[in-house]
């Protein structure tokens, strides 16, 4: 009934109504009453997403030209487009300064047909043609994908890049050793120049000079790359915006990637602010974390566990590594095995077994070091069945040489093949063979992009099969293999929102786009629906488990801190249990960190 919060922000007792009171007796605490129906839970959890990245997506830079979608998700999303004909059309007249780049994110050519007789196929396989037709031919074009790992350049972008690259002294083309390509064209494939190339860009290796380029033709105020700290600093409308969309959300905690040292200052300034909504931990890349922080975690700044004065700081530091194997399943690049390939028919066509970025030396290569510290949680993207495999051996085989007492995660663990989860198992019980022997048990885990299932799921029946399409983020799998797992956002490939996430794992609804009629929405992966309580877990205590911060939050226990979000109605409900479709119209009235009321 009642919670009693202490000076600090830690919670000192918790029970019925009188009992708490009777603990603050000589206290004159200040009471607060929740109003009839409203609930309050532990703040959610957001386990993974692009903090820089939707900072940079609300400054209005980039411009959306997301696919629509239906009710109750298209509260927030503004405008939007069905067609990437449409879309184009908007990116053209958003910006007509003839200095500045059009920049774009969003497009999803996977749910977004060029138009109402062109199918997709014939923008990805033409990209750099239909930009200059439809955008410009001279004014340079850049449009990142929703899935955040593909991107879709005229050639007059190309041309702005290598003339930037020579100007450094650098070689073109580059030569790529994270995943990084240009898709050459169909059309011209010995063309002179930059003709060679579809317009179709793979992985942030690839896709980052063409942003750059892109912010910084938008003068000294844009969000560059290179300045985002200093945009953060100033508390750009971006940021402002971003503060305001995760409270909306009753958001609390976010758990984001910070793969540079400016993405690592940025978050860490951004938690620290004094409008700040969120506490802010940060995963980082092997080499910033090797040249940056010499291999050593940051950690949060005091704990109010073993110290008396401390109040839990919004900045929770820098405790984990983040690798990237391979790209998006929407994209067409996750890494995928036999059985499961993308299909012959659709988008995918083209790559049946996806990209990887690594090879499963390489993983190991890039983490092995910093995993013999025995300081670092490690979380690694990893989509495709193929992918998961080689980071599961990559894993074991560090773990047999120095085991590491951290969880380890896959991020996304999207295309379900069941031999990985038993291999999840066995490795979390100590029994995966690996080179013969069975390394020491590891604390793996999975956090799921749920957003999977209603943005894409009728899509992965075209690209995978109805058969794998079923198996998407198999949270029943997660439950059947004893493996624990969390949902998030991944924003800006879906937007935040736990309730949101709760609905979606719950339900498996599906959209089909591009008309999203409701007689059209179907289930996907029955057996891997879960129950609402579950659902709440994973964007609250499992979330907090899983990034080690269970000492501090997830839960509304004696001494953790008083992180809060207050809904209009409880989720638990009996009617809302009955009908979960309910969960994603529940309001979030307020949150608190450490006791306080976060500003509106």
């Amino acid at each position: 009934e009642a919670v009693a919060v202490d000076a600090r922000g830690v919670i000192v007792s918790r029970g019925t109504r009188q009992a708490v009171l009777a603990t603050t007796a000589d206290s004159q605490p200040e009471i607060v009453t929740l109003a009839a129906d409203q609930t309050m839970l532990p703040g959610f959890i957001e386990p993974h997403m692009h903090l820089p990245a939707t900072i940079q997506s609300n400054t209005g830079i980039m411009f959306s030209l997301a696919a629509c979608r239906p009710a109750p998700y298209s509260a927030g999303q503004g405008d939007c487009s069905a067609t990437i004909a449409v879309a184009l059309k908007k990116l053209l007249a958003h910006d007509t300064n003839p200095l500045r780049w059009h920049v774009g994110l969003n497009l999803d050519p996977s749910r977004q047909p060029y138009d109402a007789t062109t199918a997709s196929t014939q923008f990805r396989d033409h990209a750099a043609q239909y930009l200059a037709r439809d955008v410009s031919a001279t004014r340079p074009v850049v449009i990142m994908d929703q899935s955040g790992h593909v991107a879709y350049a005229n050639i007059a972008a190309f041309d702005a890049v290598a003339a930037a690259y020579r100007l450094a002294g650098k070689a073109w083309p580059p030569t790529f050793v994270k995943g990084g390509s240009f898709a050459p064209s169909a059309d011209t494939p010995t063309g002179s120049g930059n003709t060679k190339y579809s317009g179709v860009v793979y992985e942030q290796e690839a896709i980052t000079p063409f942003l750059e380029l892109g912010f910084l033709s938008y003068g000294a105020s844009a969000l560059t790359l290179a300045d985002i700290d200093g945009y953060v600093k100033r508390k750009g409308n971006g940021v402002i915006a971003t503060m305001r969309q995760l409270r909306a959300a009753g958001i609390t905690t976010v758990v984001g990637i910070a793969d540079t040292e400016g993405y690592v200052r940025a978050s860490s300034d951004f938690a620290s602010l004094p409008e700040a909504t969120v506490r802010v931990s940060s995963l980082t890349f092997p080499a910033v974390a090797t040249s940056v922080f010499q291999s050593r975690p940051v950690l949060a700044a005091c704990d109010p566990r073993t110290s008396s004065t401390c109040a839990l700081p919004r900045d929770l530091g820098v405790t984990g590594i983040k690798l990237t194997s391979d790209g998006s399943t929407q994209g067409c690049t996750a890494g995928l095995a036999s059985p499961i390939l993308y299909t012959s028919v659709g988008e995918c066509s083209a790559t049946p077994a996806g990209y990887l970025d690594y090879t499963g030396d390489e993983i190991y290569g890039a983490l092995s070091a910093l995993w013999k510290t025995g300081l670092w949680r490690f979380e690694t993207h990893a989509n495709g069945n193929g992918a998961m495999k080689l980071v599961l051996d990559a894993y074991a085989r560090m773990q047999a040489e120095n085991p590491n007492p951290h969880r380890a995660v896959l991020i996304h663990a999207t295309v379900g093949d069941e031999s990985v989860w038993q291999s999840m198992a066995a490795l979390r019980a100590g029994t995966y063979v690996y080179n013969g022997g069975t390394p020491a048990a590891l604390d793996v885990r999975v956090t799921h992009l749920i957003g999977h299932v209603p943005y894409w799921g009728t899509i992965f029946n075209r690209q995978l099969g109805a058969a794998a399409a079923e198996n998407i983020d198999p949270t029943g799998w997660d439950k059947q293999y004893g493996v624990p797992f969390t949902l998030h956002s991944d924003s800006t490939v879906t937007q935040p929102g736990p309730l949101w996430l709760a609905r979606q794992a719950v339900t498996r609804e599906t959209w089909t786009y591009p008309d999203l009629r409701d007689d059209q929405v179907q289930i996907l992966g029955e057996k891997h629906r879960v129950s609402v309580e579950e659902a709440l877990r994973a964007v609250t205590s499992r979330a907090a488990e899983e990034k080690e911060l269970e000492g501090w939050l997830g839960s509304i226990e004696v001494g953790k801190v008083a992180d809060f979000v207050v809904l209009s109605r409880d989720p638990l409900s009996a009617a809302v249990v009955a009908d979960p479709t309910q969960l994603s119209a529940i309001q979030v009235v307020d949150t608190y960190l450490g006791g306080e009321k976060t500003p509106q």
